[in-house]
């Protein structure tokens, strides 16, 4: 493989790992302000405040 392709390899992986990761700190941010409004646990079903807490805490 040439070298070129190889860094061309490189910068796909490294863009395609910081979206990911920007997916994910967004996912994060919002099952925190989830779990911070106390409308949404008193609201939600059990079930979906657990999972939220389960998911922001397990991520």
């Amino acid at each position: 493989m040439s070298r070129r392709r190889w860094h061309s390899g490189l910068n796909a992986l490294r863009e395609r790992l910081q979206k990911d990761l920007a997916k994910v700190e967004n996912e994060t941010t919002c099952l925190a302000g989830r779990l911070a409004n106390p409308n949404f646990a008193g609201k939600a079903p059990p079930q979906a405040a657990t999972d939220a807490r389960h998911t922001r805490w397990h991520c």
